[in-house]
């Protein structure tokens, strides 16, 4: 589902009950409040939670190995920058790999920087392992190879913009069901 800014400020204006529900009347307020703003940010708010720690199954996930170009750090080690537009990557395919990375992100833990800076213990082409730094910078630890590994597809959510929100139909579900801690919030009495 792809919506633009002005179509989710409907579902957001619904879903806090600010569309009249009755049609053969209309309805001004004049509080000096702007709440599209403020809806706006809650929105963008709402949406980028969602894109963060959401689960992917809401989430229409983009292939970005073709924006990606690895560097060598040393043997069996490669690195690149994420697109600025990343959030988060959900999975990671490499040519010759026994199966999909999930790549560790955020501060991995000395067991597995011990593992994978070792050139003895250093995961290989058939199983490798990545690290996603909170800075946006990812480590592919891919030994037995001398050139850089190839990517068959990194699976990521993506922030399409300011304008544009792009989530699976069941994630309208998250916002007006029951649960959601914006739900409890917006009972206007």
């Amino acid at each position: 589902m792809r919506l633009t800014s002005e179509q989710m400020l409907g579902h957001w204006r619904r879903y806090r009950r600010l569309d009249p529900e009755r049609a053969d009347c209309s309805i001004e307020l004049f509080d000096g409040i702007n709440t599209d703003i403020r809806l706006a940010m809650e929105m963008r708010s709402w949406y980028l939670e969602l894109l963060d720690n959401g689960d992917l199954r809401h989430l229409v996930l983009t292939d970005i190995a073709p924006r990606l170009k690895l560097t060598s750090v040393y043997s069996g080690v490669w690195q690149c920058r994420l697109p600025a537009d990343v959030r988060r990557v959900a999975g990671i395919s490499l040519a010759g790999a026994a199966s999909e990375i999930v790549p560790v992100c955020g501060d991995p833990g000395n067991r597995f920087k011990t593992l994978c800076t070792n050139r003895y213990s250093r995961p290989d082409t058939a199983f490798p392992a990545a690290h996603i730094s909170d800075s946006g910078l990812m480590t592919l630890y891919c030994a037995g190879t001398a050139s850089a590994p190839v990517p068959e597809a990194v699976m990521a959510v993506v922030d399409p913009g300011d304008e544009e929100y792009v989530f699976n139909d069941s994630a309208l579900a998250l916002l007006y069901g029951a649960g959601n801690s914006y739900h409890e919030e917006s009972d206007i009495k």
